[in-house]
């Protein structure tokens, strides 16, 4: 291969410039920027050569690069016209070998994850729906004491999911999503909690006769068909609760769209760590509840039911604000603060990103910008790179374009699975016999199973468990075969009792099953969709969209499963 060294250092290839890069920077550039496209440097060490050096051929390991994956740059006039100049002059040519480097082989280049940032995702991703679980929890037992309207349980469910969906919409239209949005959001579930128990607290009992136990419900379901209209003051708790729910969702949801996004922006990623956490979430609330409600508290009555809303939601309150103090302590550790320095430069020079080292050292701007600029020309030139604020393509597009498969199955995954829980089963199912807090455990073996589940593709590396890490062709049919378990529910719901499919013993086997899938389809709908795309900037767009996706399916499942 004939290289022509020019005047400024640079060799020509075909009356074409392009530039070297040795391995190691192109290997510490890809670490650096979790998997992207290689970025060239305007000079190296086979750039500058002397003229001693110049004749004498480039050292192993030089490769040449890409600008961006889009070609061979072109050389400007004058370049150009020094180098026939040079070419005239009788300069003699030189042959440069340079040896093929496959750079995205596991052996080349190793990305391990850091320990630290591990730590710190899965506790984002737990802190993402604690409050949330206990919510789920607690709310069916709220609703049956205090408002004898146990049915309006995917109603809340639905409007916290609905609010969560609109912090995800605004979130991609933010130009740069700031970690510091996990501190509000961590605070703001936290005391939202408190604000809960309170309200429940202050909700006095007029009817005694109305209020009855979960057992008592599941055993007629009749009971609650007919019920008295509420009063002035239980109408009040109504709208405190929806409106709580709706600030719960807003929070809960700049948690998870601004952790998803980090997660899937630092390298090697760490999308399997927050879907961990959130698992994790669910594992510490069956814990819990299921202590609390055979050692100390009576769910099915009045004093047991308060007692055990501001036991729960204190609890939320402390790992809320802990977490937030934690973020913040955490972000200024090296092994932190280095990876969101990075993306923080990624985000706020994105026109650049192509042609600068992202392993160079990072300094953090001192200029501030408060406030969302949600829409506007600053936003459009910032997403597209264009000075000039003409976008080529939004950036949302090309990710929905390049995840479109996974992101519909995440919509219709989470659609149907809400759809069936929790208003179909365990809430909705007929049962030939009850057990004590019979709701509390087959909601804590849901939570159980379903920890078990996302943990699982983490577990793709031991030998016999690969099948946990699917291809990504086999990722479609695997969430499909799922709808199996429609069957088992809707025999529960349908079936009277006494016969096999109501016997409490089976409703554990499908509530375990069913949670195990879930958590494990739901990890992968979450991993597929956050890597279909590799540029840093359309990475900032990819886990908003997806959260946002599995959002939309959430709300679908809950307001559709209210026809039962």
């Amino acid at each position: 291969m004939n290289f022509h060294p020019n005047s400024q250092g640079q060799e020509e290839l075909s009356g074409k410039l392009v530039s070297t890069t040795s391995y190691h920077d192109l290997a510490s550039s890809l670490c650096g920027s979790a998997g992207s496209a290689s970025v060239p440097r305007k000079s190296s060490g086979c750039d500058n050569m002397t003229s001693a050096s110049a004749h004498a051929p480039c050292t192993q390991g030089s490769v040449v690069s890409n600008y961006s994956g889009k070609g061979i740059a072109t050389a400007q006039s004058k370049s150009g016209g020094m180098s026939k100049m040079a070419q005239e002059d009788g300069r003699r040519q030189v042959d440069l070998e340079v040896l093929p480097l496959e750079v995205t082989k596991d052996s080349d280049i190793q990305c391990s994850r850091k320990p630290s940032l591990y730590l710190v995702f899965t506790l984002l991703g737990c802190n993402s729906l604690i409050c949330w679980n206990f919510v789920i929890q607690t709310l069916p037992f709220i609703l049956l004491q205090k408002l004898n309207r146990p049915g309006l349980n995917n109603l809340f469910l639905g409007i916290f999911q609905v609010a969560n969906l609109v912090v995800q919409i605004v979130l991609m239209r933010l130009s740069k999503p700031r970690p510091s949005l996990v501190v509000w959001g961590s605070v703001g579930s936290g005391t939202l909690g408190l604000m809960l128990a309170a309200a429940v607290a202050l909700m006095p009992h007029k009817d005694l006769g109305i209020i009855q136990d979960m057992d008592a419900h599941l055993r007629d379901q009749s009971a609650s068909r007919t019920v008295a209209p509420l009063d002035y003051a239980q109408q009040c708790l109504l709208g405190v609760m929806l409106l709580l729910s709706v600030l719960m969702g807003f929070c809960q949801g700049l948690i998870q769209g601004v952790g998803y996004t980090l997660s899937c922006q630092i390298a090697p990623g760490y999308v399997a760590s927050v879907s961990l956490g959130q698992g994790t979430a669910g594992l510490l609330v069956f814990c819990i509840s299921t202590i609390a409600c055979f050692f100390f508290f009576d769910l099915n009555t009045s004093n047991g039911l308060l007692h055990f809303c501001f036991m729960s939601f204190g609890i939320v309150a402390f790992f809320a604000y802990t977490f937030a103090f934690y973020f913040l302590f955490r972000a200024r550790h090296p092994d932190v603060a280095e990876s969101l320095a990075r993306v923080k430069h990624i985000q706020q020079e994105p026109a650049e990103a192509s042609s600068k080292r992202l392993d160079s050292p990072l300094t953090e701007s001192k200029e501030r910008t408060w406030g969302f600029q949600l829409w506007g020309r600053k936003v459009s030139r910032q997403q597209s790179g264009d000075p000039n604020g003409r976008p080529n393509r939004m950036l949302w597009m090309r990710v929905a374009m390049a995840s479109w498969k996974e992101l519909l199955l995440a919509v219709f995954h989470f659609s149907y699975t809400y759809h069936l829980y929790p208003s179909v089963g365990p809430l909705g199912w007929n049962y030939s016999w009850t057990f004590p807090n019979q709701i509390v455990v087959l909601y804590g073996m849901w939570f159980l199973f379903e920890t078990i589940g996302r943990a699982s593709p983490d577990l793709g590396w031991i030998k016999g468990l690969g099948w946990l890490r699917p291809s990504r062709k086999a990722y479609a049919p695997i969430s499909l075969s799922t709808l199996v378990f429609l069957v088992p529910f809707l025999l529960g719901y349908l079936c009277k009792p006494g016969s096999f499919f109501t016997d409490p013993i089976w409703y554990v086997f499908v509530i375990v099953g069913f949670a195990f899938c879930h958590g494990w389809i739901g990890t992968l709908a979450f991993f597929y969709a956050c890597n279909a795309v590799d540029d840093p900037r359309e990475r900032m767009v990819a886990g908003p969209l997806t959260v946002l996706s599995v959002g939309f399916g959430c709300v679908v499942g809950f307001l559709t499963s209210l026809a039962y």
